[in-house]
């Protein structure tokens, strides 16, 4: 046991690119740690063999143009010029056929990515995942439009009293664009690894949101698939810490991402994690304001 907690010790606190890979998946949840990254990446590949590729593929793209740009060595370190890029990775997987020119986008997307991330921290914008939204939307755009692509969809084709077990895990799965319900457990146990308090208020979110999904009678489909928790996921996660009033922050946040959620999903708007990201910022901006 000493032997297995030193050896994590030491890669925890090293600088390889292994290490920098692995806390940039873990970032995608806003968090900093190895065997989080680990099981997210164990999570894809339970889905797709192929997104688990494009998650690592993407994450190293992402993190190697913060290394070739010189970009800051500790944000590098931390996994934040990664975790854009990993997304992206698996969501064009999960939007189109696998294809060579669909690798040819995610390996330049990445690296865009990394930059407009690069582009934020330097001006102290909390972006989150804005970069990711901004390259996904256009590259999706770029594609059905000039490359007459067809985009693909998940379906829950039978329901059952199970699914309103089983939909709070999806909402953790879906921030990395899956349904499968193994791959959920494997995201939310890593988030509780890194953070208990971010895996509490995590689930408690995914709950809540899914649960006023259907007070508002939206689609049961995409409820029970945790495409109506997903964003409150983050959302809560995002400002989960030991502070007396990080539950209101929290609760806030979530609030507001349904908010956005619900009118994008009525306007018939690609969400991705916009609802998150702007969700967010809001309260950032909020907190400022307030800072007692």
């Amino acid at each position: 046991m000493n032997k297995a907690k030193y050896f994590y010790n030491k890669l925890q606190n090293s600088n390889s690119i292994f290490t920098i890979v692995l806390k940039g998946i873990s970032q995608i949840f806003l968090q900093e740690n190895i065997l989080t990254g680990l099981l997210f990446i164990i999570g894809v590949f339970v889905a797709s063999y192929q997104m688990g590729i494009a998650l690592v593929f993407a994450t190293l793209s992402g993190s190697l143009t913060a290394l070739v740009f010189k970009f800051s060595k500790e944000n590098l370190y931390k996994g934040l010029y990664g975790f854009s890029a990993s997304l992206l990775g698996v969501g064009l997987l999960f939007f189109f056929e696998s294809d060579l020119i669909i690798w040819i986008f995610i390996f330049i997307g990445s690296v865009i990515a990394s930059l407009l991330q690069e582009i934020f921290i330097r001006k102290n914008i909390p972006a989150f995942t804005l970069p990711f939204v901004i390259v996904t939307w256009i590259s999706i755009f770029i594609l059905k439009k000039y490359f007459h692509y067809e985009t693909i969809s998940s379906t829950l084709t039978e329901f059952s009293n199970w699914d309103y077990l089983k939909y709070p895990f999806r909402g953790f799965g879906q921030v990395i664009f899956q349904a499968n319900l193994i791959s959920g457990i494997l995201f939310f146990v890593g988030v509780i690894i890194a953070s208990k308090q971010a895996g509490k208020f995590g689930f408690f979110a995914s709950i809540s949101s899914g649960l006023l999904a259907m007070f508002f009678l939206l689609s049961n489909e995409m409820v029970f698939l945790g495409l109506f928790s997903y964003n409150a996921v983050l959302s809560a996660i995002a400002f989960a810490d030991n502070s007396k009033n990080s539950w209101i922050w929290a609760s806030i946040s979530v609030l507001l991402s349904f908010i956005i959620s619900f009118t994008m999903f009525k306007f018939e708007l690609i969400q991705l994690t916009f609802p998150f990201v702007l969700a967010s910022m809001i309260v950032v901006y909020i907190k400022r304001l307030f800072p007692s």
